[in-house]
């Protein structure tokens, strides 16, 4: 369909497009929409690069003008997946960031939701340092905030008191006592030592020796060697004694604990508790109300982390409410590798597009409102192949 058209499935001045499948003018490569397109599958003017929709696009899939990076949705972004303008660094929200994933602008640091910020994890404006919370921290870990609360239940006091007739009838019989075997022996044998040594003293004075004559004569004779000591060692032992069993005959029991008028009186008395409930905790961090694994600026993310921006669940993401991994932007759910608005699936940029072959594989899409895969330009449905 055109004027001076050769060949099949031509469309526009024959002889001004010397590529494949373009629809246009001066296009030299294929599948091109517009004018002066260079590269494969581009929608727009002047496009050098790959399924780009826009202008003077010179990277790949993305939504723009003068994006020399990938899947950028903007405008003259060196770096890729950026949303927003003259960003020389990836995966930023807002414009004139060096850095990367930032969410705002002129940050040459990375991870900071703010302005002008040259440190790192920043949440406000003009900080030099990293993880700081205001404006203007030259050092590190300023402004931070901290939460803590708990709820403590004070012990409860707890009496109880009851009271009844204490008669408690015992009977029967204690059986089963003896004593074991057991052997009386020496300390260092089994014979058990007999020692005795007996001595006996003997003394004397002397002899008297009456002699019967007409008048009685006495007389001492003095016996020497008294006194005499008799010594009589004894040395001998004993086999050791064998005690055996002892049995104990039955013991019987018959009596009775307390009586008829006998009173038992119980009363405890306590405390129950106290008890420390944590209702929250959020400790010094970096942004406010982040719960992610690794740190993120910001505010409210979640995830694996190294987020900025508001609202983000998922790993390396700027911008606002995005769910996934290294993508940019606002509301974009998907797989990875996202940038613009309300994007569903994976590796795409622009506005409301969606990846028909799922969000793990990637759909390499520009434009805006695109349903399919290989696409670029606006309201399409399909694949470019």
């Amino acid at each position: 369909m055109g004027i001076g058209l050769t060949g099949d499935h031509q469309v526009g001045f024959g002889g001004w497009n010397s590529g494949s499948g373009n629809v246009g003018l001066f296009n030299s490569g294929s599948n091109n929409v517009g004018f002066f397109n260079s590269g494969t599958g581009n929608f727009g003017i002047g496009n050098s690069g790959e399924f780009n929709t826009g202008i003077a696009n010179s990277g790949m899939a993305n939504s723009g003008v003068f994006n020399s990076g990938v899947l950028n949705t903007g405008w003259a972004n060196a770096g890729s997946y950026n949303s927003g303008g003259f960003n020389a660094g990836s995966l930023n929200t807002g414009s004139f960031n060096p850095g990367h994933t930032n969410t705002g602008s002129y940050n040459t640091g990375d991870l900071n939701t703010g302005y002008a910020n040259t440190g790192d994890l920043n949440t406000g404006a003009f900080n030099s340092g990293d993880a700081n919370n205001g404006l203007f921290w030259r050092g590190d870990g300023q402004g931070l905030m901290q939460a803590d609360y708990t709820l403590n239940i004070p012990p409860i006091p707890l009496t109880l008191g009851a009271s009844g007739i204490l008669k408690l009838p015992i009977t029967g019989n204690i059986t089963g006592l003896s004593v074991n075997p057991f052997t009386i022996h020496g300390d260092t044998t089994s014979a058990i030592p007999v020692n005795l040594s007996l001595i006996v003293d003997g003394e004397s004075g002397g002899i008297t020796i009456p002699i019967h004559v007409t008048d009685e004569i006495h007389f001492d004779v003095p016996i020497s060697g008294l006194p005499i000591t008799i010594t009589v060692p004894l040395n001998s032992s004993l086999d050791p004694i064998q005690i055996p069993q002892i049995r104990i005959s039955d013991i019987p029991l018959n009596l009775t604990l307390g009586s008829d008028n006998t009173m038992l009186n119980v009363g405890i008395a306590g405390n129950i508790g106290g008890i420390t409930v944590p209702v929250f905790h959020f400790p010094a961090a970096p942004g406010f109300g982040n719960t992610t694994n690794a740190p993120s600026s910001g505010f409210f993310n979640s995830g694996d982390g190294s987020a900025s921006g508001f609202g983000n669940m998922g790993d390396t993401i700027s911008g606002f409410w995005n769910i996934g991994a290294h993508a940019s932007g606002f509301e974009n759910y998907g797989g990875e590798l996202l940038s613009g608005l309300t994007n569903l699936g994976n590796a795409m940029s622009g506005i409301a597009n969606t990846n028909a072959l799922g969000l793990s594989v990637a759909g390499v899409i520009s434009g805006l409102a695109n349903t399919g895969s290989r696409l670029s330009g606006f309201f399409l449905t399909g694949s470019v192949p």
